[in-house]
């Protein structure tokens, strides 16, 4: 499927956003430390923090999960341990637990060194501020989903136009980067049936799941598939040095055919073409000299 990709800068807006609001938290109540806190296994990872003298870190883990992701309120002294072996004196403890996202569970923690009598005043106060930080991720979250669905095709699931332009320019800068080869595939499917089938499903569509499903348990992880429109598919392989294209194509002929996948396929090298956009486009014109039409 898509290559993970690093967070883009909306999502890093977003947790800029969270990280404000943490500190803004901290400073409305005058305690020690305001954490946003993910469950991961029996512990808990500091996501977002601000601290003024317990000396917590972003991506440092809290043991004991329960403890610091069930909304709670203590206002007797306690002792609370890292992962690192660092244990340190609480007073007052907060929790608001935050609805689960993308089957995390995430809470909001405030902490101070010493008993408070404004409890209620900061329990409403991290109430509130836990809405909103509850909110702004999920925000984040349904704009990672629409990323994802902008880069992928809805069909077959795997890569869009878009992703394959995007893959391409970022594999060329990292080949270039580091004097690497790759290669580039492109695959055409024939005998695309236009008619329904008993089910009123386009027999096509069919065909190019199948096609999609194919290329995907051929390839390795590091490579990249792409549906680049109608049926034609487009392929990133990474790592071929001393791969021709000829044998990009003889590989990939092999699997499709041992999967009953009638397709043309065409194959350049960046080490042949000199970038990897150069060749797609030969790898294209390869394809469709290739193909039984003898051109697309």
């Amino acid at each position: 499927m898509l290559s993970h990709r690093p967070r883009d800068a909306k999502a890093q807006t977003f947790s800029e956003a969270c990280s404000r609001l943490v500190r803004q938290l901290r400073i409305a109540v005058n305690v020690q430390t305001v954490a946003s806190v993910v469950v991961e296994g029996s512990d808990a990872r500091i996501e977002f923090v601000d601290d003024y003298g317990f000396r917590l870190q972003q991506g440092d883990v809290l043991l004991d999960s329960e403890r610091w992701t069930v909304s709670d309120v203590r206002n007797s002294p306690s002792r609370a341990l890292t992962e690192a072996g660092r244990g340190f004196s609480v007073g007052c403890v907060v929790v608001v637990a935050l609805p689960e996202m993308d089957g995390e569970r995430r809470a909001l923690v405030m902490l101070d060194p010493v008993p408070r009598r404004d409890i209620p005043k900061l329990q409403e106060l991290a109430v509130g501020h836990a809405d909103m930080l509850a909110t702004a991720l999920a925000l984040e979250c349904r704009l990672d989903e629409a990323e994802h669905s902008s880069l992928t095709d809805e069909l077959t699931g795997v890569g869009n136009r878009r992703a394959w332009g995007e893959m391409l320019e970022r594999e060329e800068a990292r080949c270039a980067r580091h004097d690497l080869d790759g290669a580039v595939a492109i695959i055409g499917l024939h005998g695309l049936g236009a008619t329904k089938d008993a089910t009123r499903h386009f027999v096509g569509d069919e065909q190019l799941l199948r096609g999609a499903r194919s290329l995907l348990d051929s390839l390795r992880v590091s490579d990249f598939v792409a549906r680049l429109g109608g049926d034609k598919f487009g392929v990133v392989l990474t790592h071929t040095s001393g791969i021709s294209a000829k044998q990009v194509v003889e590989v990939l002929d092999k699997r499709l055919e041992h999967r009953d996948v009638d397709a043309v396929v065409g194959a350049a090298t960046r080490k042949g073409c000199g970038t990897l956009q150069a060749a797609w486009e030969a790898a294209d014109r390869a394809m469709s000299e290739a193909s039984p039409s003898g051109g697309r």
